[in-house]
């Protein structure tokens, strides 16, 4: 899930430090880029050449609402954090004028430009939470293949292989339940650049969107064989691999998922979806017993299907939907196919997304996932009722469903979990 930044070949550091009492998600009220360093318009970082975070940088994006055709005038999101764990984290941004003065002057416009953070994470560090991924990307962001709408100046032509997808990052600030608060997310990525997020809470009352999130069935390439006419699929039925919801049984926070959805049928602007507990059975070669606790999805955004009656997003060999690597989500494990827990993964390389979100809520959509080993996962998301006139859950004008819960904040920091 990378979002190809074009100012920095690769690194950014977003700066996201979130000090919170108790499980706590808000929706946010607004969110957007308050500085970079890019490696690769602004120099490496050096004594002779400090950091342009907080201001200099040949780098300048400007919000400008829904002018390119987004959604969201002033960003919206979901935070599911405690200040020790993040279960959950993902932002759109309002659409963007990003400049750049670096061999003369380049505009780019930018439209439904998001981030992704990878949960579930850990850090019980005193008065700061950071990740970091080593290689692996953490904050992932929007391709700029995906969000650029137009580009003109000498540095058009590196913009699709610029990314400001995170390796790691800080979280600064704190969650209240009354909601107005600031927090600030510093990232890295892989070249040294960094990037600062800034977010503004609503108030806790606010509802997700997002009322119940539950796996329907899988066929695992591992342990149920390679899908053929003589194995055919056990998507919906008979695979050696059963889920089972426990709700918050293995030490996790909702009983039934949650998360956010803004789909309107043609284009998806953010998904990002929280499971509950899950206790799951491997019927081979034995039977395995795997707890887990705080798994999610991410869907790669935007991304935009006009086909009639479906929506499917292929990436190729990228990943588009980011499911949680097991060793971060396992609690426990018992049997014999234990050694093999931390390798296997669900990420998927193509998806499908079956139903319609409307106004009144209490839909039910299908997400089908299938993984680089052609396993293949479905996962049923129901969204939330609206409350009276709708007061809980925001739409925009076309009748697109979404929750924003919060995403954070403030402080950079190099060192990550």
């Amino acid at each position: 899930m990378k979002y190809s930044n074009l100012l920095t070949n690769g690194a950014l550091s977003l700066v996201l430090s979130l000090i919170s009492l108790g499980a706590a998600a808000n929706n946010i009220g607004s969110a957007q880029i308050t500085g970079i360093h890019s490696t690769t318009f602004d120099g490496p970082i050096s004594a002779s050449n400090p950091s342009k975070l907080n201001g200099g940088s040949a780098v300048v994006f400007n919000a400008v609402g829904t002018t390119h055709g987004g959604v969201t005038e002033t960003g919206v999101g979901i935070l599911k954090f405690n200040g020790d764990t993040l279960y959950l984290g993902s932002v759109v941004l309002p659409d963007m004028d990003v400049v750049i003065t670096s061999g003369g002057v380049t505009n780019v416009q930018v439209s439904g430009a998001s981030m992704n953070l990878s949960a579930p994470k850990f850090d019980a560090t005193s008065g700061s939470f950071s990740v970091d991924g080593g290689a692996n990307v953490v904050a992932d962001v929007s391709a700029f293949t995906d969000a650029t709408v137009s580009c003109a100046g000498p540095g058009c032509p590196a913009i699709p292989f610029l990314n400001l997808d995170g390796l790691n990052y800080t979280l600064d600030g704190s969650l209240t339940p009354a909601g107005g608060d600031t927090l600030t997310l510093t990232l890295e990525t892989n070249n040294g650049s960094l990037l600062s997020v800034e977010v503004v809470t609503e108030p806790l009352e606010v509802t997700a969107n997002v009322a119940s999130v539950e796996v329907l069935g899988i066929h695992s390439t591992t342990f149920d064989g390679p899908i053929s006419a003589s194995n055919p699929s056990k998507l919906t039925g008979g695979s050696a691999v059963s889920f089972n919801n426990v709700g918050t049984a293995n030490g996790g926070i909702t009983e039934t998922g949650t998360g956010v959805i803004y789909f309107d049928g043609d284009k998806l602007s953010l998904g990002s979806f929280l499971f509950p507990d899950q206790d799951i059975i491997i019927n081979s070669g034995g039977i395995t017993n795997v707890s887990t606790m705080g798994g999610s999805i991410s869907l790669s955004t935007p991304k935009v299907d006009s086909t009639p009656g479906s929506f499917a997003v292929d990436g190729g060999t990228n990943i588009v939907a980011d499911f949680s690597s097991f060793s971060d989500a396992t609690v426990s494990c018992a049997g014999p196919g234990c050694p093999a827990i931390p390798f296997l993964n669900l990420d998927g390389l193509n998806y499908t997304l079956t139903g319609n979100v409307t106004p009144e809520g209490g839909d039910v959509l299908v997400l089908t996932l299938e993984t680089n080993n052609g396993s293949l996962l479905a996962v049923q998301i129901t969204t939330e009722v609206a409350g009276p006139e709708g007061a809980n859950v925001p739409f925009p004008v076309y009748g697109l469903m979404l929750l924003a819960l919060a995403l954070v904040g403030s402080g950079i920091r190099k060192k990550v979990s």
